[in-house]
């Protein structure tokens, strides 16, 4: 093999693995997201579901490096405010998340289509167990994060859509 075949045939492969990394890439979810409660379809109490509620402020805090994924959850009311987290890693092993705040245990796996991470989730409460379909994606901007999921449980299935805005 002569050197110019040799140099050409590295340029060919360094091609190929940089396509490969760039076609592997997935967005990265890091950062502080608020609650845009016009945009977003919410579940509430008796699962009614609805508009988000205006005097509620819900943020999410992401820590995101592949595979891991670790999300805060701080929900605001007038009265009350709580906050619960959980991690994950995004290479469809099984999580489990005991969240004590709200005395639930959760089962959770979560891997790439494209840009989207699908989540699934098995939650086990005192008041009702419900699992999850979960679908979470940027805008194409990176300034809106998406929260889309269909809960089914005992009184069947209810679609939530968050739209949440980068801060």
């Amino acid at each position: 093999m002569t050197l110019k075949r040799i140099v050409l045939a590295g340029a060919v492969l360094q091609m190929a693995f940089s396509t490969f990394a760039v076609a592997q890439q997935h967005p990265n979810f890091t950062g502080l997201w608020r609650l845009d409660p016009d945009r977003s379809r919410m579940v509430g109490a008796g699962g009614r579901v609805g508009p988000g509620p205006q005097d509620r402020e819900i943020t999410w805090i992401i820590a995101h490096g592949e595979p891991r994924i670790s999300v805060t959850v701080n929900v605001k009311d007038r009265d009350s405010s709580h906050e619960f987290s959980f991690d994950c890693t995004t290479d469809g092993n099984e999580c489990t998340n005991y969240l004590p705040d709200l005395n639930e245990i959760r089962r959770m796996r979560a891997s790439w289509a494209a840009d989207t991470l699908l989540m699934t989730q098995t939650a086990h409460t005192p008041r009702n167990n419900f699992e999850t379909a979960d679908r979470l994606y940027l805008s194409d901007d990176g300034q809106e994060l998406v929260f889309e999921r269909i809960i089914t449980d005992t009184r069947g299935e209810r679609v939530v859509r968050q739209v949440f805005r980068k801060q």
